[in-house]
């Protein structure tokens, strides 16, 4: 049985290192599929969802990348990472703007020490000012 994990989690790395590479080359759709291999065999890997997440949204895909940021927060509720992305799905890509503010509000709570929390703040009152035109 011990071999077997050491099996599952060599499939895992290796999947999720092809992603990583895919990724980072901009070949969005065969990350994803990589990334979903990997969380095959280890599924809580909310970093990897989160990289999941942000090809959905690189390919235009808003509703997956929503539903896969939430996936990563059901296993991190805190996750600073994922409250910041699920934040610019719903406000920029899902035009649900209050929705949006209420995830950056929660990860400004959560982790005040967030980098780039300025900026947030500034797009927070931004889009509570009603400009939205201008992605993150």
């Amino acid at each position: 049985k011990q071999k077997s994990q050491k099996l599952n989690f060599k499939t895992y790395f290796f999947n999720k290192q092809l992603g990583n590479i895919k990724f980072d080359t901009g070949n969005f759709v065969e990350a994803i599929s990589y990334y979903a291999k990997a969380l095959a065999e280890i599924p809580f890997d909310s970093s990897m969802i989160i990289d999941q997440g942000i090809c959905y949204r690189k390919i235009g895909d808003f509703v997956s990348a929503q539903k896969t940021f939430q996936s990563a927060l059901r296993i991190n509720q805190k996750h600073a990472e994922a409250l910041f992305n699920l934040g610019i799905v719903v406000i920029y890509d899902l035009k649900k703007q209050n929705e949006g503010v209420e995830h950056w509000k929660k990860l400004i709570t959560i982790d005040p020490y967030f980098a780039g929390m300025q900026h947030l703040k500034e797009r927070i009152a931004e889009v509570m000012q009603g400009n939205v035109a201008i992605d993150i």
